[in-house]
């Protein structure tokens, strides 16, 4: 399972007061002149949404709306805000392909029940 960087620490760079406790908890907007708590946010799911101007998701998706980034670009930044902040970015797991390489057919796909074997179709068909 991959982690994700904790949401709370790019809501603070952004300017936020997040609150310390756990579960959805509503909070003011740092991405918008916010009054009022228009917006909720999770440490336990590690997801932002605001009701006013649209901006939800995890922290890299935060990133990525607020400075107008692509997702290498917004890895990057979040490698500098937990630099600053004096926290850990949590690794990137490799993402594994599936079955193993010996576990595909010769097409390039593969099943639990087809491992290793081509898939042809029924005689008379």
């Amino acid at each position: 399972m991959t982690e994700k960087p904790d949401i709370t620490v790019v809501l603070e760079h952004y300017g936020a007061r997040v609150p310390t406790r756990h579960g959805w908890f509503s909070m003011k907007c740092p991405f918008h002149d916010d009054r009022h708590n228009s917006a909720s946010a999770t440490r336990d799911e590690n997801a932002f949404c605001c009701f006013a101007c649209q901006i939800k998701g995890d922290a890299y998706a935060i990133i990525m709306a607020k400075e107008g980034v692509n997702f290498i670009e917004a890895v990057n930044i979040a490698k500098r805000i937990f630099n600053e902040s004096g926290k850990v970015l949590p690794q990137r797991s490799r993402r594994s392909g599936g079955l193993p390489r010996r576990a595909r057919n010769h097409n390039g796909s593969g099943s639990e029940g087809t491992l290793g074997r081509r898939l042809r179709p029924a005689h008379g068909s």
